[in-house]
C-alpha cells in the first residue's frame, strides 16, 4: 500500500508533466509580419529557416515516390527551377519560393 507523501509526490509529478507539455504549445510563432518583412530576393533557403525555423518543402510531381521503386518518372527532363517552402503558425502562414536555392517570391495568408 502506497504511503501519503509517495502519493503526493507523484500527484505534483503528474501536474508539473501535465503544466510542461501545456506551456510547450504557448511558444511564439516565428510566422509574424515582422518576420515576413526580414525576408528579401537572394536570400538562401538556410538564411530563411534562420529567421523562421524550418520550413516544410510543397508541391511535387511525384517523382520521389516513382524513385523509391527505381522508376525514372522525370524522362531526363530537368528538375524545376523553383520550389515553394511553407511555415505556419496558427492560420497564419508564409510561403517562399526558392529559384534556384535563391528566394524569388514570397507571400502571405492569414495575416
Amino acid at each position: 500500500m502506497a504511503t501519503n507523501s509517495a502519493v503526493a509526490r507523484f500527484g505534483t509529478f503528474i501536474l508539473l508533466v501535465a503544466i510542461c507539455f501545456s506551456l510547450a504549445g504557448c511558444g511564439k510563432s516565428a510566422v509574424t509580419k515582422e518576420n515576413f518583412d526580414k525576408i528579401v530576393n537572394d536570400m538562401t533557403l538556410e538564411q530563411v529557416e534562420d529567421i523562421l525555423g524550418p520550413g516544410s518543402r510543397t508541391g511535387g510531381d511525384g517523382a520521389l515516390v516513382g524513385a523509391q521503386v527505381g522508376i525514372d518518372v522525370t524522362g531526363g527532363a530537368r528538375q524545376p527551377s523553383t520550389v515553394d517552402y511553407v511555415w505556419e503558425g496558427g492560420k497564419k502562414s508564409i510561403t517562399v519560393t526558392f529559384r534556384h536555392g535563391k528566394v524569388a517570391n514570397k507571400r502571405t495568408a492569414g495575416f
